[in-house]
């Protein structure tokens, strides 16, 4: 079994593959392909209407955009721009919006 370590400024954060804790509103996990993410604050999340998405959560700062799915995965995408998270918000079908302009468009982790 692999252990991953993480250190976010004074905070280091020891995961093993599929383990997930809520502390202080904050989500610490690894994605599918047991990677750590950015811990993004679970009242950042906002949920879409769509059959298959769930939620989304956006770094602005790293450009990173996560996707909860309605089957409990969360994938992440990379240099992703604002503006596409805004249209992604606003969009009367959230997941052809998503298939169209963000599935294999960026990279992901």
């Amino acid at each position: 079994m692999s252990t991953y370590l993480r250190s976010t400024g004074d905070l280091v954060v020891c995961l093993t593959p599929n383990w997930s804790s809520s502390r202080s509103g904050i989500q610490l996990s690894t994605n599918p392909l047991g990677r750590l993410e950015p811990f993004i604050p679970m009242s950042d999340w906002q949920s879409l209407t769509s059959s298959n998405l769930d939620s989304f959560a956006y770094d602005a700062a790293m450009q990173r955009l996560q996707i909860r799915f309605k089957s409990g995965k969360t994938y992440s995408y990379a240099n992703v721009p604002p503006s596409l998270v805004e249209e992604l918000a606003s969009a009367a079908s959230p997941g052809q919006f998503f298939n169209s302009a963000i599935k294999d468009q960026f990279p992901t982790s």
